[in-house]
């Protein structure tokens, strides 16, 4: 039996058409429903969808700020730790260059102490050889040697 449509059914339903004063069978009515149930389940996709799209967005913005801040993040831990490490090994590199150093005087000293003992080990083995000459020369003439005193 036909109808009109009540005024809050019109409200509810501001994007269908519905011209006042009409008499709709409830077969109208429930197309009209249906037209409008299936515009919203449209919409409600065309919405779920777009803030999908959004969301997926505002992710990958998330992702690439926080890849980016982790990014720094390592760059300036790894910056001072090598600053750390080049520290701590360059006092330790200075300390070695000093015992070094010193090494390589004391090196240096015994080296001279070397050649001038050996300067003397070559001087005693020529006076001892020239004392081994003078003594078989005596020995040979029969003349004892004096000693000096």
């Amino acid at each position: 039996m036909p109808h009109s449509p009540p005024a809050a059914f019109a409200q509810a339903l501001p994007h269908i058409n519905i011209l006042p004063n009409t008499q709709y069978t409830e077969r109208d009515i429930r197309d009209i429903v249906d037209h409008y149930n299936h515009l919203r389940a449209e919409e409600k996709n065309q919405t779920i969808n777009t803030l999908r799209d959004l969301h997926r967005r505002e992710l990958q913005q998330t992702c690439q700020e926080l890849h980016s801040a982790y990014a720094e993040k390592h760059a300036r831990k790894v910056a001072a730790l090598k600053l750390s490490y080049q520290q701590k090994y360059t006092a330790e590199i200075e300390s070695l260059r000093k015992q070094l150093d010193s090494l390589q005087t004391e090196n240096a000293s015994l080296h001279t102490q070397l050649e001038r003992e050996q300067c003397d080990k070559q001087d005693l083995v020529s006076i001892s050889t020239d004392l081994i000459t003078a003594m078989d020369e005596c020995i040979k003439s029969q003349n004892p040697p004096r000693l000096l005193r």
